[in-house]
């Protein structure tokens, strides 16, 4: 598990590396910013959540395989992070996740 767990954040990272397909308050935003599910085909940005989710979806996982994966305390924190810091923040705990795993 922890082999996944790193390649998920590794492809998360990947998703929001360009700070155009980021967004923060929504897991995932078309391209008129309305925000929807990360796993539509729609979806242009995502947050970092949303991005793990897109990553599991890539390898065939249910959205539910993140808190199986990732402890609520850990999927908390990427939500804080997301939402009230900016790109490189988010990014940076990303990194730190993938080293800890």
């Amino acid at each position: 598990m922890p082999a996944l767990r790193k390649a998920l954040i590794r492809r998360a990272r990947e998703i929001i590396q360009d700070p155009a397909c980021w967004t923060q308050s929504a897991a995932a935003r078309d391209q008129l910013q309305r925000a929807i599910s990360p796993r539509s085909n729609d979806a242009k940005k995502y947050c970092a959540i949303g991005a793990l989710d897109k990553a599991a979806q890539e390898r065939g996982l249910s959205d539910r395989w993140l808190v199986e994966l990732f402890s609520v305390l850990t999927l908390s924190q990427v939500i804080r992070v997301n939402d009230s810091q900016d790109h490189s923040a988010i990014l940076a705990l990303l990194d730190q996740l993938e080293k800890e795993m």
